[in-house]
């Protein structure tokens, strides 16, 4: 497993992930011009793309996600919540034939790994974190959140690495 953060923060998520021989995008909040040429710094380039994982709909999350889905056609996994709260623009350019709707703590078992979404806290509809977990390593990601109830701990304890973003602090908005 191997990833690269290409970007975070308000104005752009999105993480490149590798797992065995496949390729994910986690959030797709940069152009793909953009996506590309911060590859193409690491070294990396985007040959395909298996799937991306939608964390939530907010725009600095899925801004580049119609440009990409149009050039790789990848699966992508996010929330109903996330889903029917997604922008017009981005719900209408979707085919639905490649989007797949995820439970919180279902776990989806693409070829050779194991991924857990779990719920978040954030002003969105349906906001979620991933754990991906191939072998015996596994990376959680979770972003836009200042808050994770300690009862939930156990759905990322010990992993491998962390992504993790908190920029998001409901009683900071409301002073």
């Amino acid at each position: 497993m191997r990833f690269i953060v290409l970007a975070s923060g308000s104005k752009g998520n999105s993480t490149y992930l590798e797992i065995g021989s496949q390729v994910y995008l986690i959030d797709v909040g940069l152009s793909l011009r953009q996506i590309v040429s911060r590859l193409d710094a690491s070294n990396k380039t985007l040959t395909r793309l298996d799937g991306i994982f939608i964390t939530h709909e907010h725009s600095d999350h899925v801004s580049g996600l119609i440009s990409v889905f149009n050039k790789y056609k990848p699966r992508i996994y996010m929330t109903e919540g996330t889903y029917k709260n997604l922008p017009r623009v981005i719900l209408s350019g979707l085919d639905p034939r490649y989007v797949t709707l995820i439970n919180f703590d279902e776990l989806l078992m693409p070829d050779g790994f194991v991924v857990r979404p779990f719920m978040t806290y954030h002003d969105a509809l349906e906001p979620c974190g991933y754990k991906f977990i191939e072998a015996s390593k596994s990376l959680v990601y979770l972003t836009d959140s200042g808050y994770f109830p300690q009862k939930h701990y156990d759905i990322i304890r010990n992993a491998d690495a962390y992504i993790l973003e908190s920029n998001h602090d409901p009683e900071m908005l409301l002073d």
